[in-house]
């Protein structure tokens, strides 16, 4: 799934992991394993894609997305201050 940061005209890709019998109505979701950043992988291991299972069991819903440039979404992250990193999140949170 996509959402748009509407500042800098770009796409950025995340997974949204909702709980059992709670998806919201109008929401493109899917809970297939995320890649590159969303999960931070690490030797392996996928530590955000754990916690955010947990938390996704226990009545949380999370979105975890990649990094500008990173994975499926759009932007430069050597480019971005972390003012524009901030726009990206806030556009996370309107989704």
């Amino acid at each position: 799934m996509t959402f748009a940061n509407n500042k800098f005209n770009i796409k950025l890709a995340g997974t949204l992991t909702i709980p059992a019998g709670q998806v919201p109505s109008g929401c493109d979701y899917d809970y297939r394993i995320g890649t590159q950043n969303r999960n931070e992988e690490l030797m392996g291991h996928k530590p955000f894609l754990v916690i955010a299972d947990y938390l996704s069991r226990n009545g949380i819903a999370v979105l975890r997305f990649d990094d500008r440039g990173v994975g499926k979404s759009q932007g430069n992250y050597a480019e971005a201050t972390t003012a524009d990193l901030a726009t990206d999140a806030e556009a996370a949170f309107e989704f």
